[in-house]
């Protein structure tokens, strides 16, 4: 019996479920699509930004600008 390799994901899919669970968390539709095309920026971490009280778009800002909070 051969080990197949397990199924690639689908980019298209990836970036549709990462920008649903931004627009969960408070960004609107354009900016939750410009972080979710980022596969630089952590997901969990934008999540957490506006559970943290930073508004979504003080959180966009931190994300986009390279700053990274600690």
């Amino acid at each position: 019996m051969t080990e197949s390799e397990p199924p690639k994901p689908d980019p298209e899919r990836v970036v549709a479920l990462r920008r649903a669970a931004l627009e969960r968390a408070g960004y609107d539709a354009v900016r939750a699509g410009e972080i979710a095309r980022r596969p630089d920026i952590d997901l969990q971490q934008a999540v957490s930004l506006p559970k943290a009280g930073f508004p979504p778009e003080v959180a966009y800002q931190m994300l986009t600008s390279g700053a990274r909070p600690v």
